[in-house]
């Protein structure tokens, strides 16, 4: 991750290629290795040794919400975004929507009607996993051929890692086969061409093994919510509070949008 250090992402830039300085999460990369086949890939992967100082976890939602003395959440300065947290928690975003008298409805309510819900993580699952292939010219031109449904912004994002003009990127995206959303934003195209930048003229293909899919790539994460309803005799909704907290896992970027 030294040899590039900087983070991305469309909404908060809080990505890095590889992980550096330290791994926020479970199977996070923190570096590659390019061979002439994946058998002599996966053999030098292995001669790789690493150590690694446990940190504090949280895994749950809710517990994220009530922990204040380990803060998950670091949003990099560099983020351009409108985003509203409450300091010294993990709560990065907080929006408060409000509309007539609530408190009167429950009061007038013939029935006050509570449920608790929840919706685990999901991954899109694709037949088609992601894979992409970089290719740096001999003249600075970088050329990625990618299974995205996002290539202009995979191009933009590009450009501004490497710090390119934008002429002197390009992607090309053949047929999709599967994406669902989870290939929408920036996948894997970023770490390909890291790599392929070491082997200039020479191209570098990564392809996804689907548990590198489930523990890497876009996703949409789980998020648990309390509904109460206050309705008239008649069964007439009156008004409804609602609290939705939506696990955004520790990367935005690996996040999928409401």
């Amino acid at each position: 991750g030294k040899d590039c250090p900087i983070t991305y992402g469309e909404l908060i830039k809080d990505r890095p290629i590889f992980a550096f300085d330290k791994v926020r999460y479970y199977k996070e990369a923190i570096g590659g290795v390019v061979a002439k086949t994946e058998e002599l890939a996966l053999i030098a992967v292995d001669k790789i040794k690493v150590t690694y100082n446990p940190l504090p976890v949280i895994i749950d939602p809710k517990d994220a919400l009530e922990e204040k003395d380990v803060i998950i959440r670091e949003v990099p300065p560099s983020s351009e975004v409108v985003y509203n947290p409450i300091e010294g928690t993990n709560i990065f975003h907080h929006v408060v929507i409000k509309k007539g008298n609530t408190k009167e409805a429950f009061k007038e309510a013939g029935l006050v009607v509570e449920n608790e819900f929840r919706i685990g993580s999901m991954n899109h699952v694709q037949i088609e996993p992601h894979g992409a292939i970089a290719l740096w010219e001999l003249d600075g031109t970088l050329t990625v051929w990618s299974s995205t449904q996002a290539p202009f912004t995979v191009r933009a994002t590009l450009a501004e890692i490497f710090e390119l003009p934008i002429n002197k990127v390009r992607v090309i995206a053949y047929y999709v086969g599967g994406g669902f959303g989870g290939k929408s934003d920036v996948g894997i195209e970023p770490m390909v061409a890291l790599l392929a930048k070491h082997t200039p003229g020479h191209p570098v293909k990564v392809i996804l093994s689907r548990e590198e899919v489930f523990h890497g790539t876009f996703l949409r994460g789980n998020f648990w919510g309390k509904v109460k309803t206050a309705v008239t005799k008649e069964g007439k909704i009156m008004a409804e509070e609602v609290v939705l907290p939506w696990d955004l896992v520790v990367v935005v970027s690996l996040e999928e949008r409401l």
